[in-house]
């Protein structure tokens, strides 16, 4: 498992009675672990996502505060959800390689220019 700590900004949506909908905007870190395809030896490892906290925000405290038991169960539970992280980490640490990449190409130019 990654050691990494992604950070999500996200909407939780709860179905309230007579089909009301309130969204509850929310702080949420998580670990990824990457899947592996399968093999000739092993079945295929799914990607999983572990969600260590969830914040509740607002404009007053955009910090937020620890959501309840219950909000964090049913965000632990959500697929569509971990979903969603899985992809977002991914582009992260796409975009992390990208400068990582531009930074070296860059050295790589100051080096020759200073040659």
């Amino acid at each position: 498992m990654s050691n990494r700590i992604y950070v999500a900004k996200t909407w939780i949506i709860l179905n309230l009675c007579h089909g009301q909908e309130h969204e509850i905007p929310v702080i949420l870190r998580y670990h990824m672990t990457p899947g592996s395809p399968a093999t000739r030896e092993q079945p295929e490892d799914p990607a999983e996502v572990d969600i260590l906290s969830a914040h509740i925000t607002s404009a007053i405290d955009p910090r937020g505060v620890e959501a309840p038991t219950w909000l964090f169960s049913r965000i632990e539970g959500d697929s569509e959800l971990k979903r969603y992280l899985l992809s977002e980490a991914c582009e992260q640490d796409q975009a992390d390689r990208d400068a990582a990449d531009e930074r070296r190409a860059k050295d790589l130019r100051d080096e020759r220019r200073a040659a």
